[in-house]
Parts: C-alpha cells; sequence; structure tokens
C-alpha cells in the first residue's frame, strides 16, 4: 500500500483506504499486526494495533485533507482531520471522534471514493472474534455469546458461550479483627449489614472520645456492563445507635462502590478516633467462575478527638471485607472490632 505522487491524483480527490487511528492524525499498526498495545480513539497512543476501540481519522491517498500523517501509515499521505474538518462537502463525520464508523458521502463532489471494509478483514485479539466490525469475546459478550449475533435475554448474562441467569454476591462469614479500646467495658453488639451487605461507613457522637456510633451499610450489586463483571454498591442504610446519644454528629464514609476492608484510629479505655480503610471490589471471570479481589485502598476522613493511643492498621484478613462491627457500649463506645465476610457467587 502507499500513494503515488500527488500530482498523478486528480484535483480535490480523496481515495480513502480502511485504516484509522487512535487520533492525532496518527495511523494504527496496519499489516495484520496484533503485537502492539490496545488503545482507544482518543489517546492519541503510537504503536496501535487495529481493533473495534480505533476508530479516529480517515486516511488515504490524494489531494484533499491534511498532510499531518504519523505513524506506521504503509505511505498514505492525507488525513481527514478531526470530525472530517479537514474534507468539504458532502463528506461528513457526525461530530464524532469515530469517523471511520460515522463517515457518510452522500453526494457527488468532494472527490474521492468511499470504500468499505470487509469486517470479516478485522483482525482482533487472541480470544475473540469480528462480529459486524468489532471484536467479540463469543464466550463472555451477552450481544454476541456463543457465536456473531446471538445477544442474550436482558438480565442475563454470557458464561462459556451459553446465556444463562446472573449470579448473586454472596457474603458468607469470615473473621473477627482485634478490639481496639476496651474489650470488656460496655454491652457487646454484634451488629451486622446482613447478606449480600457490606460496611461503607459510620456516624458517630463525639465529645471527646465517641459517645454513640452506628455503622452504615450497602447492599453489593453484581452486573455486566458490556459483558464485564462489575460491582457496585446500593443505597445506604443505616442501623442501631449504641451507645449515649450526645455530641457533635460526624459521619465517615467510603467512596461510592468501595467498602471498608480495614480501619485505624485512637483508643484508651474509649474510643477516641476512628478512620476507615476502603478497596472497591475487582470481580473477574463469569458465571460459578467468577472470583473476587480488591483494589488499592483509600482512607475515609477521620472522626473523634485527639485523646488516646494509636490503634495501628486493624484490617480484615486477606480478601475479606467489613461486614459489620462488634460496638461495646453503654454511656460511651467502650471498644471497637471489625466483623469480617468473605465474597463468594451465588448462581
Amino acid at each position: 500500500m502507499g500513494c503515488a505522487a500527488e500530482v498523478s491524483y486528480p484535483s480535490a480527490s480523496f481515495f480513502v483506504a480502511a485504516v484509522s487511528g487512535p487520533g492525532c492524525g496518527r495511523c494504527a499498526l496496519r499489516t495484520n499486526t496484533i503485537t502492539g498495545p490496545t488503545c482507544t480513539s482518543l489517546s492519541c497512543a503510537a504503536d496501535c494495533r487495529e481493533s473495534g476501540d480505533i476508530n479516529n481519522d480517515l486516511f488515504g491517498c490524494g489531494t484533499l485533507g491534511t498532510t499531518a500523517v504519523t505513524g506506521p501509515c504503509d505511505g498514505l499521505n492525507r488525513s481527514s482531520g478531526d470530525n472530517c474538518g479537514a474534507l468539504p462537502g458532502p463528506w461528513a463525520c457526525g461530530g464524532a471522534s469515530m469517523e471511520s464508523r460515522t463517515v457518510t458521502k452522500p453526494a457527488v463532489g468532494g472527490g474521492g471514493v468511499l470504500c468499505c471494509r470487509d469486517p470479516g478483514s478485522l483482525v482482533c485479539p487472541t480470544g475473540q472474534v469480528a462480529c459486524s466490525g468489532v471484536c467479540a469475546n463469543t464466550q463472555t459478550d451477552p450481544a454476541h455469546c456463543g457465536a456473531c449475533g446471538r445477544a442474550c435475554p436482558t438480565g442475563q448474562i454470557c458464561s462459556a458461550g451459553s446465556c444463562a441467569a446472573a449470579p448473586t454476591v454472596s457474603t458468607p462469614m469470615g473473621s473477627a479483627t482485634r478490639v481496639v479500646g476496651s474489650t470488656v467495658g460496655g454491652t457487646p453488639f454484634n451488629d451486622r449489614c446482613g447478606a449480600g451487605s457490606a460496611m461503607t461507613g459510620f456516624e458517630a457522637g463525639v465529645s471527646g472520645s465517641f459517645n454513640v456510633m452506628r455503622l452504615l451499610c450497602r447492599p453489593l450489586v453484581l452486573s455486566y456492563p458490556g459483558g464485564v463483571p462489575t460491582v457496585t454498591t446500593g443505597p445506604t442504610v443505616r442501623l442501631t445507635f449504641r451507645g449515649t446519644p450526645s455530641g457533635m454528629l460526624g459521619t465517615s464514609s467510603c467512596p461510592d462502590h468501595q467498602v471498608v476492608v480495614g480501619m485505624t484510629g485512637n483508643a484508651g479505655s474509649l474510643v477516641d478516633r476512628v478512620a476507615l480503610r476502603c478497596a472497591p471490589i475487582v470481580a473477574m471471570g463469569s458465571g460459578a467462575a467468577l472470583t473476587f479481589s480488591f483494589g488499592a485502598t483509600t482512607r475515609s476522613p477521620p472522626v473523634g478527638g485527639t485523646g488516646g493511643s494509636s490503634c495501628g492498621d486493624v484490617d480484615c484478613p486477606t480478601g475479606q471485607f467489613a461486614g459489620g462491627a462488634l460496638i461495646r457500649a453503654g454511656g460511651n463506645v467502650d471498644g471497637l472490632g471489625l466483623l469480617c465476610n468473605r465474597l463468594a457467587v451465588t448462581p
């Protein structure tokens, strides 16, 4: 592939080749290569392989378009520019950065020939096939389950190439952490968020130390946007206050779609200060083979005073999260520990 000298092309001409790229006038890798990185249409990255996610700019030969062409263009020397801005009407790209999919030329004029690529020639990564111009994994994609174009009913997933009911997240009990503060004072309350839910925060009334506190919980929701298993959190549920309601009320919560995996703070004979350690749940696989792990941790804003000694990090065991807490309380909050749960799949 390549372009002859421009003088060999008619004036006002643009002959489009089946080449697109990640933006910024840069071509994607060609000649059936699959060794480059996967990029998107808005990355402007170098050495990207062609895929269903690379649709930016049109490339070809002629006398129309911009000559700002970079990357492995195999001799092509003209580009449409952003949103076909370097081409005259009737060329149009719909105002999107997906020119190779949205381009139209509904009338004569403006020169050039618009050729369509055979979708079967799309080079897809290992484990994916070309389906109507996009790469799809027919083992997990609900729009192409088992074969191109075979869509699963709404609410079902694609598992091993067959449509199936979407599994749900279950939260069997795990271990308990050590208790910070007093291990004997007050009455012990084993407050749990309930099946399929996680602790995501707390509210506490503070006058130097904790006078009262209650847990904030959110249900875990497993969904499959685009065939990718994703765990998010639902609306907040507030449990019962433990202790004596007094002091200034403070709240400490994880970011949306994260759960408590540990805590840190200060305590003496009472609980003085608490900050939560939070993390998102990462799901991989499909169906009964779904597995879970946790992403990078973040720390929630601390609540409490400056008394007591540092408790250090109090974390659930690896692979577990806080499904509740042991709160020891009477006139104050005497002690606090996390009740941890595991993650599992219910078919």
